[in-house]
């Protein structure tokens, strides 16, 4: 996906200043996946990290990304939304397995004048979700063990009811207060974006928002939920509706500024240990090529990262 937004928005790799991962599932606990993708791509000058929010990762990022730009010292700030959630799921766990999918893809934020980008962000984080949502084992808590791993304690744990009536409350609450702060009303809003956790959970906050459900994009259907990289393929899924006449790519390129509308969207989330998130921004999109094919990736130097050692 990076390899493909550097080519498509004619980018130099030498004046790519940051890289920011969003990731539950990195490659390793370290390096970073962030640093491998600098290798990888050859990219010299810039300077990269793994942020781990799980679902709301991309949002943590892009406000992370955002925030660098804004500081007048960063021009081109690459945010990745990735999540291999197979490698998380027990698959003799039927209440979760057929929920979870793999997916990633990349944008690029960069200073602009125009009337497009970025506007708002509200982030909330609450412990009290942990018992309902979590990975019991692999942290420093509870290393992983023969114990751990005889009882599956590496997978996900989640408590469906719980966690259904947490995100439909306050997914819902995140678009209204994000509407409220900005003083618009729910008809100025062209898109809603919210994280593909289930399709019943969707179709709760589209009631209680009052939103037609034509203004919703929902893609879950397709890939399942990926965590952090539900926002951004989703995105990628209906670039053609954001922009009319352009060809679908997994990336987009946002240009953060005040003032002006093209197409007003709000992206919300929720993640373990309850974290509420939305996003509001214009959205203009570049040119797109023809392509949507996967590039393959450069020839690979030094350690070889897919292979593990001792």
């Amino acid at each position: 996906a990076v390899k493909q937004l550097i080519q498509r928005t004619n980018t130099n790799p030498d004046d790519i200043d940051l890289i920011i991962v969003a990731t539950t599932t990195s490659d390793y606990r370290f390096p970073s996946t962030a640093s491998i993708l600098c290798e990888r791509l050859g990219l010299k000058h810039a300077f990269a990290f793994d942020m781990q929010a799980v679902c709301s990762g991309f949002l943590y990022a892009m406000e992370t990304g955002a925030n660098f730009v804004r500081s007048g010292k960063y021009k081109k700030v690459i945010i990745v939304g990735a999540d291999k959630m197979s490698s998380i799921i027990d698959y003799t766990d039927r209440a979760t397995c057929p929920i979870f999918g793999d997916g990633a893809a990349a944008f690029m934020l960069e200073p602009t004048t125009e009337d497009v980008g970025i506007i708002d962000s509200v982030l909330r984080t609450d412990g009290k979700g942990l018992p309902f949502l979590h990975i019991k084992a692999g942290g420093s808590v509870c290393p992983h063990s023969y114990y751990t791993l005889d009882n599956h304690m590496q997978y996900i744990y989640q408590e469906g009811r719980t966690v259904f009536k947490y995100a439909v409350a306050n997914m819902s609450d995140a678009c209204e207060a994000i509407i409220a702060r900005n003083h618009l009303t729910k008809e100025d809003i062209d898109w809603v974006i919210p994280h593909q956790a289930n399709q019943r959970i969707i179709t709760a906050v589209t009631q209680r928002l009052e939103v037609p459900s034509e203004k919703v994009m929902v893609n879950i259907e397709r890939y399942g939920n990926t965590s952090a990289g539900t926002l951004p393929l989703c995105i990628w899924d209906f670039e053609n509706k954001l922009k009319k006449g352009l060809q679908s790519s997994p990336f987009c390129r946002i240009k953060l500024s005040r003032g002006g509308r093209v197409d007003l969207v709000i992206t919300c989330t929720f993640k373990h240990r309850w974290v509420a998130s939305r996003m509001l921004y214009r959205f203009q999109l570049p040119a797109a090529d023809s392509s949507r094919e996967a590039c393959k990736p450069p020839e690979r130097t030094g350690v070889p990262y897919d292979e593990m050692w001792v």
